[in-house]
């Protein structure tokens, strides 16, 4: 029987777009640099954007990976009247410190890319950084090191268009 990483795995390849895929395996390799995660933070990194990017249902997640994968899927969901708003993360402040891992680790990719693409997106790295801001700030972090890394990478996009 294949475990929930593979079968979240398996998901978020045949059901992203790849570019979406790749972010998704970028977020876990973060957090298994900063972490020991657990098999269901693993999963549930692989799929943190399932839900906004397509048309999965709940019930399928939960058939697939269990209501635990889904519970922290849906903690990370942006709200459906946030998609592609900046700044969508109150519905962070109450999350499980699991979900607030994943998050700093997707933002943090997020960042990466914006520093690696600047020229794309240089016009609205300044919002983009006042928004990063605003989430590390939303839900803190128990984890020092992640933090670090998180504001660090964000004075690195800062001073590339200073």
């Amino acid at each position: 029987m294949t475990n929930i990483v593979e079968k979240a795995k398996d998901i978020a390849k045949n059901h992203l777009i790849k570019t979406r895929y790749e972010h998704a395996k970028r977020v876990v390799k973060l957090l298994s640099t900063y972490y020991s995660p657990s098999e269901v933070e693993i999963a549930a990194s692989y799929l943190h954007d399932i839900f906004e990017d397509t048309y999965l249902s709940e019930k399928y997640i939960i058939d697939e990976v269990g209501q635990e994968v889904c519970d922290l899927v849906k903690e990370l969901t942006n709200p459906t009247e946030y998609y592609g708003d900046a700044k969508s993360f109150d519905h962070m402040k109450n999350a499980s410190e699991l979900a607030k891992r994943i998050k700093l680790c997707d933002r943090t990719d997020n960042i990466l890319k914006r520093i690696k693409n600047i020229e794309e997106y240089r016009k609205k790295v300044p919002q983009y950084i006042n928004d990063s801001m605003d989430l590390l700030e939303i839900i803190g972090s128990s984890d020092k090191k992640l933090a670090e890394v998180y504001k660090n990478t964000l004075v690195s996009l800062k001073n590339m268009v200073s």
